[in-house]
């Protein structure tokens, strides 16, 4: 039943992304480089074309949402003199369970800045959740920036003061890699 709806639901492509389930404007929407997820939304996220093999668009979600990446890679670009953005991003409270499809292979990282932190490639903030399960493949990587790097699942880190705390993640299911940047990544390696 469920597979045949998934397959039954006409994709949208939202930038590099291609959406499946929910409603555009209400689910979900996409303008300058971000897709943004709202609260309730349920939905199933790929990349819109086979030539398309990674993007700088990136993944902002505000509330509860569930999401299923299904082969999904992200780089975010130079976020200017801002801290770096996360290629996934919960907004304050916000709880995301990510299930990764069966055999898909997943890419998350965190973009570098020229002045502030580098970003997480997940960015959870102390108050928010992230739930992660299915039988898929993710690896996230925190960026870098001289000699300061971020973690591949956590808060986001400060190039002046105490970086912010990381909020609750839960790993049910999944190979997942979680990697810190650094010149010798082995180092820092997690695999659940």
């Amino acid at each position: 039943g469920d597979v045949y709806k998934r397959q039954a639901q006409a994709a949208d492509t939202a930038g590099a992304f291609e959406v499946i389930g929910g409603t555009s404007g209400t689910d979900y929407s996409y303008s300058n480089g971000v897709l943004t997820v709202n609260d309730g939304a349920s939905i199933t996220i790929s990349m819109a074309s086979e030539a398309t093999k990674s993007t700088s668009d990136r993944i902002v979600v505000n509330g509860n949402a569930k999401i299923t990446l299904n082969g999904v890679n992200i780089t975010p670009v130079d976020a200017g003199t801002d801290d770096g953005y996360s290629g996934i991003d919960l907004a304050s409270g916000a709880t995301l369970n990510i299930t990764l499809q069966s055999g898909s292979s997943n890419v998350i990282n965190g973009g570098t800045s020229i002045t502030g932190a580098p970003g997480p490639g997940i960015h959870v903030p102390e108050s928010s959740t992230l739930i992660i399960g299915g039988n898929g493949f993710l690896e996230v990587k925190g960026a870098s920036r001289d000699s300061e790097a971020a973690v591949g699942i956590g808060g986001n880190g400060s190039a002046s003061q105490a970086g912010e705390a990381c909020g609750n993640v839960i790993i049910l299911g999944g190979t997942i890699t979680c990697l810190l940047y650094t010149s010798d990544a082995a180092d820092d390696r997690i695999s659940v």
